[in-house]
C-alpha cells in the first residue's frame, strides 16, 4: 500500500498501480487550491463531490492552474492552524500558497470509499440500511472547513496519500480522468518510492 513498507519490498510502479482486481490504471482529478495542496499534505481526507463514484484505486491529485481568491486563502491558513500543520509557523503561511506549483500533480492519493452524506440531526440516527455513508454531525471540524458538507452530496475518502516533493507539471480538465501518460506515472512512481523509502 501507499506510504506502508511491511515486510514486503514494494516498488515505485507497484505502488502507482492498481493492485485490485479490474483495469490496472490511476485516475486524475483537478481541483482548485488550497484543496489540492491540503490532500497532498494530509489535511483533506474526505474529497466532497456532488456526484458520487465506484472507482477505487489510485488517484492522482492535480492542483488547477487558477490561483485561489481571498476566501480560499483564508480556509488555507484556517486548516493548517486547525490541523496544527508545521507549515502553519511559517510566516507567512498565505505566501506558502502562492508559491504552489499550479497545473502540477501534487500527490497520490487512493480512493477508498464513496460515502452518500446524511444528518442525523435532522433525520434521526441511524442512517437507512438500503444506504451508505456518513454522518454529517460527526465530521471534524477540519473536514467541515475544508469541504462542502451537505445532505445527499458523496464524500470520496482518501487514504495512503503521498505528497510529491517535485509537482509533475500536467493539463488539467473536469471530471475523473484516466492518466494514461507512461512518463508521468513513472515520474510519479519514482517520487512515491523516494517518500516512502522503499
Amino acid at each position: 500500500m501507499i506510504g506502508n513498507c511491511t515486510d514486503q519490498k514494494i516498488t515505485g510502479s507497484e505502488i502507482v498501480r492498481c493492485s485490485t482486481p479490474g483495469p490496472d490504471e490511476v485516475r486524475i482529478l483537478t481541483l482548485w487550491e488550497p484543496w489540492a495542496s491540503l490532500i497532498s499534505l494530509g489535511l483533506k481526507k474526505f474529497e466532497t463531490r456532488s456526484w458520487g463514484t465506484k472507482y477505487r484505486c489510485r488517484l492522482a491529485v492535480h492542483a488547477a492552474q487558477r490561483k485561489p481568491s481571498a476566501p480560499d486563502i483564508s480556509i488555507w491558513v484556517q486548516a493548517l492552524k486547525l490541523g496544527n500543520h508545521p507549515l502553519y509557523c511559517q510566516q507567512p503561511a498565505i505566501d506558502l500558497l502562492r508559491c504552489q506549483s499550479y497545473g502540477a500533480i501534487a500527490a497520490l492519493s487512493q480512493i477508498v470509499n464513496c460515502l452518500e452524506m446524511w444528518d442525523s440531526t435532522v433525520y434521526g440516527p441511524p442512517m437507512p440500511p438500503r444506504r451508505r455513508g456518513i454522518d454529517i454531525s460527526t465530521v471534524p471540524a477540519l473536514e467541515k472547513l475544508v469541504g462542502d458538507w451537505r445532505e445527499g452530496r458523496f464524500a470520496w475518502q482518501l487514504e495512503n496519500t503521498v505528497h510529491l516533493p517535485k509537482p509533475i507539471p500536467y493539463k488539467g480538465g473536469q471530471g475523473l480522468r484516466r492518466l494514461q501518460n507512461e512518463a508521468v506515472l513513472s515520474a510519479i512512481s519514482a517520487q512515491v518510492e523516494e517518500a516512502i523509502g522503499c
